[in-house]
């Protein structure tokens, strides 16, 4: 446990003179909060370092495959995915495979075809690399990404010795280990999380170096810059601001060399990618090409009323393109024909609206950067800045059957016969339970018969001979309208809900319930299912046709729970109405849910999931850097905030994704663990003192 202030070693801050009464008490505060930094930094042996270690990444490897259990179906096959950025690298991976060539293909690019520039290679050739070895690709990345990231809990465990005490620096790492946001995009099939590990390394490099400096240690860091570059150019400037913390932290006579040697290493890794550019493309590039796109894309995402005429996806992009330079063939995709001279003119014209209108411009950045320091949010928020959000794990075991997803060339057709809703999320997958008898079949007869009306304004109806119930709903955005009889179910079981449907106005959400309507087990948004709603229903066409309707498959874990119903309710419906027409309903028992034993601890961590929201996290990131001001920590303060800065600086005039900046809070997840570790000080400060006094009159 920290010291007392009257046990401290004051030695070395002197004895002050007289001083005010109120400067006495600031600089008290001044000596405590410095020397609760350094306490315990080198006191504990290896050993017990190594078993913190040891905790930390164990812990952080069950807080992600907790996640990888919830969510891996829908971000490995959901229609919002990132499956097609996937699809790119795996492209590339097959092509260094079938060729037997890394970086120079074997055939030149024809027609300005840029497709290789588009990303870094790095992640592709892990890719080959894990497909040579027999691992499948999804999975084998998945194991790295976790493995890596939970390693990334260790490092900032190790920075935060280097910088601080070591409760905060377990702290820190606690808070790294337990973040919804760092496990859930842990996940994600891209580069983003694995590039981080590298710059975590490197900085820490610098803190050792920074001790005793050693030109070993800073070619190290800057070589792990240069290996991070190679996963995502992100970074790709932060050598040099890495210099500047050396020139301003270093001492004199070896921070010039330190300092080149940094950029030289980071310039050397990277060099075999700027050759074969110049070789293959005969331009200097150093990485990749993306400034132009992420330029105009980034200004597309601000401008909502459309002023500048700028994109904000992909897809438009390729239609600007075409408009642009009078060129109908530019529309079918961003890289090819002439990619490298196509992203000059996007760089050309983004350049050109942000001279002409500088001060909004700023105002984007500096809201830009506010996203970049939000986390969970109540309020709802477009793209990109719903990507700010990350689901906490489950509070119970979710759906653990297998999903036959798509290929990795399959896209979700709108006029598919069924729709796979798994936790929300429309999947470009089947499950293969047509072929069993159902636990529980209810025709539309049936569902109407028992049903129950939950708004007086809703109506409910059979048609089409009993064969289908209509549903009328009021006008509220999300209020329930009709709930089904009570089913029994088993606990711990997994089941899926198979149920024609079609939406013929508004928008509607169906559920899987708990009996008392307060919990959900399964819910999917039937506009996003159905692929298409209907505004305007006519008699002219027939509402029941099997053609018009969809096969919706919801599966679901019954948890806890013995009873169920299926919900209809309204899904933020417009001026008019909604109303769907619904079939039979039959529910098929798929086995007992796996891993339903991890019930016992996900409550717990779900609780503390939560409280990683913005005003929650930034509140103590701000008090962490006013009490490193207080405590004279200018050089941990300046170390720790670097990287923020590098990726709040320059990627603020871009389109910007979460994923693009996880690297970000790392960092700052350590200064705020040093408002908690600070706060838990104060804590047993106060104790101490009220037993003490509590004791002194015991003693007269």
């Amino acid at each position: 446990m920290p010291p007392t202030l009257e046990s401290a070693d004051t030695r070395h801050i002197g004895s002050p003179a007289p001083k005010t009464k109120l400067k006495a008490t600031f600089d008290c505060i001044v000596l405590w909060l410095t020397v609760q930094l350094t306490q315990n930094r080198s006191k504990s042996s290896r050993v017990k370092l190594s078993l913190i270690c040891l905790v930390i990444f164990l812990s952080a490897v069950g807080v992600r495959l907790l996640h990888w259990q919830d969510q891996h179906v829908e971000i490995a096959s959901g229609e919002s995915s990132l499956s097609g950025v996937y699809l790119r690298y795996q492209k590339e991976a097959r092509r260094i495979l079938d060729e037997g060539r890394i970086l120079f293909p074997r055939e030149q690019p024809v027609d300005g075809d840029a497709r290789l520039l588009a990303h870094p290679p790095g992640y592709s050739i892990l890719l080959a690399a894990l497909s040579r070895m027999g691992a499948d690709g999804r999975s084998g990345l998945w194991v790295l990404q976790i493995v890596c990231d939970a390693a990334a809990a260790v490092v900032i465990f190790l920075i935060g010795l280097e910088l601080l005490n070591l409760w905060m620096s377990i702290i820190a790492a606690i808070l790294v280990g337990l973040s919804p946001h760092l496990a859930y995009y842990s996940l994600f099939l891209t580069p983003d999380s694995l590039a981080v590990l590298p710059i975590l390394i490197a900085v820490y490099l610098l803190t050792k170096a920074l001790r005793r400096p050693s030109v070993i240690l800073v070619v190290a860091a800057g070589g792990l810059i240069g290996v991070s570059c190679w996963l995502a150019a992100n970074a790709m400037l932060l050598a040099f601001f890495l210099s500047g913390v050396i020139l301003l932290l270093f001492k004199r006579g070896k921070r010039l060399i330190l300092a080149a040697a940094l950029v030289s290493s980071t310039l050397l890794v990277i060099a075999p990618l700027t050759i074969r550019n110049l070789i293959v493309f005969d331009r200097f590039i150093p990485l990749s090409i993306q400034a132009g796109l992420s330029l105009v894309e980034g200004i597309g995402d601000y401008d909502k009323e459309g002023r500048f005429g700028m994109p904000d996806s992909d897809r438009e992009a390729r239609q600007k393109d075409a408009e642009w330079s009078g060129r109908a063939d530019y529309g079918v995709s961003l890289w090819t024909p002439d990619g490298i001279d196509r992203d000059h003119i996007r760089l050309e014209r983004g350049l050109a609206v942000v001279r002409s209108n500088p001060i909004w411009f700023l105002g984007v950045m500096a809201r830009r950067a506010g996203f970049m320091l939000s986390y969970n949010d109540s309020r709802a928020r477009e793209w990109p800045l719903n990507t700010a959000s990350a689901p906490p794990v489950y509070r119970e075991a979710g759906y653990g059957h297998a999903v036959l997803t798509g290929d990795d060339d399959f896209e979700i057709e709108p006029e598919q016969s069924e729709a796979l809703v798994l936790n929300g999320a429309l999947i470009s997958g089947t499950l293969a339970v047509t072929g069993k008898k159902p636990a529980i079949a209810s025709s539309a007869a049936e569902l109407n018969n028992s049903v129950e009306v939950l708004s007086p304004h809703a109506r409910v109806s059979l048609e089409d001979g009993g064969n289908v119930i209509r549903i009328a709903g009021d006008n509220s955005e999300y209020a329930d309208q009709f709930a089904s009889a009570v089913f029994s179910v088993r606990k711990n079981t997994d089941y899926v809900l198979v149920i024609p449907i079609s939406l013929l106005n508004g928008g509607m959400a169906l559920k899987v319930t708990s009996a008392d309507l307060r919990t959900s087990v399964a819910i999917a948004d039937l506009t996003l299912a159905t692929s298409k709603s209907r505004t305007d229903y006519k008699a002219a066409v027939d509402p029941y046709d099997r053609a018009e309707m969809k096969t919706l498959k919801m599966p679901f874990a019954s948890g806890a729970r013995t009873e169920l119903r299926i919900v209809v309710s309204n899904n933020n419906t417009g001026a008019a109405a909604p109303s769907a027409l619904l079939g039979a309903a039959e529910v098929f028992e798929t086995g007992p849910t796996p891993f339903s034993w991890t019930g016992y601890v996900r409550p717990m961590l779900r609780s503390v999931q939560r409280k990683f929201t913005t005003g929650r996290m930034l509140m103590l990131i701000v008090t962490g850097i006013i009490l490193l001001l207080l405590a004279r920590q200018g050089r941990a303060l300046v170390l720790l905030l670097v990287v923020p800065l590098y990726y709040l600086t320059l990627q603020s005039p871009l389109h910007t994704e979460y994923r693009y900046i996880l690297a970000i809070h790392y960092f700052l997840f350590v200064i705020a663990a040093v408002t908690l570790g600070y706060f838990a000080a104060a804590l047993v400060q106060a104790s101490r003192w009220i037993v003490a006094s509590r004791r002194k009159p015991d003693a007269n």
